[in-house]
């Protein structure tokens, strides 16, 4: 009975570290949230960090509104592709919170740095952290 307790454990341990292995990283970028990106294309404001990195790769992909800050990624190049970042965003709530406001106010901006993880093709997360600024 001893002996099955680590086993147990390691096998435990397996199955949950088994889904961010399957995680593929397909893409990661520098890019700066500002004025652009806290209105979706048709003017009205977004709230929702993950919407805004979104709005953001609209802008770099479709509109070519590209900040002084903003660099390219290979993956978000379709509306498709972009739509899959709803709702997968993982970031600092303490460090990101209002930010959609405090860029409207023009208090703020963020430099964020992102890295886009997916498995069999599909987004699973999008990690956003604060970037060089």
């Amino acid at each position: 009975m001893i002996k099955a307790v680590p086993a147990l454990a390691i096998a435990l341990l397996l199955a949950v570290a088994a889904p961010t292995r399957a995680d593929t990283l397909v893409a990661q970028y520098l890019s700066l949230l500002g004025p652009p990106d806290a209105y979706n294309t048709s003017g009205q404001p977004l709230d929702d960090l993950c919407a805004m990195v979104q709005q953001d790769r609209a802008n770099w992909h479709k509109l070519g509104r590209r900040e002084e800050h903003d660099s390219g990624d290979p993956f978000f190049n379709t509306t498709e592709r972009r739509a899959m970042i709803a709702g997968k965003c993982i970031y600092d709530a303490d460090f990101f919170a209002n930010a959609a406001n405090r860029i409207r106010n023009g208090s703020r901006t963020f430099p964020i740095y992102v890295e886009v993880f997916a498995r069999k093709g599909r987004v699973s997360h999008v990690i956003v952290t604060e970037g060089a600024g």
